[in-house]
């Protein structure tokens, strides 16, 4: 079941997601167009993230979201490190957008099971099958989310 997040999360609320995600999540992944510019930010996170790349594809689809062409699709580990680096470039999930920075920061249970997507351009940002104890986690840092009654 899908639970499609319905408030803004920045600042507080964005830093108790990223621990949130820590704990349930290996990793997280970022994408970049090649077909949309990028600024200096994009190029900064991008090494300092270096360390804790996984796995890097090209693909025309990534949790959410299906293109024409490709995109660089990048998975990191999950640790503090980088939630440091996410803290320190971004202070939202909407900030998520090129040309400023990487695209659709997607939480990522294991390399293949997506936690939470995001769709950055579209603005919707959804968990996949949250558990009651992960709804009521949401609930606690002020998080609202909202079922779309799909499986």
């Amino acid at each position: 079941m899908l639970y499609y997040i319905e408030n803004t999360v920045q600042y507080y609320m964005y830093e108790a997601l990223l621990r949130l995600a820590q704990k349930y999540c290996l990793e997280f992944l970022l994408v970049l167009r090649t077909s949309l510019r990028q600024g200096s930010n994009v190029e900064n996170i991008l090494a300092e993230l270096k360390p804790y790349l996984t796995y890097e594809d090209y693909d025309s689809s990534w949790p959410g979201t299906e293109i024409t062409g490709f995109a660089e699709i990048n998975h990191y580990k999950m640790n503090d490190e980088t939630i440091s680096i996410l803290r320190k470039y971004s202070s939202g999930l909407k900030s998520w957008m090129l040309p400023v920075l990487p695209e659709d920061l997607c939480f990522m249970k294991d390399k293949d099971t997506a936690w939470m997507i995001s769709t950055t351009h579209e603005g919707e940002f959804y968990f996949v099958d949250p558990s009651q104890e992960e709804l009521e986690e949401l609930k606690q840092i002020g998080i609202k989310v909202k079922s779309a009654g799909v499986d």
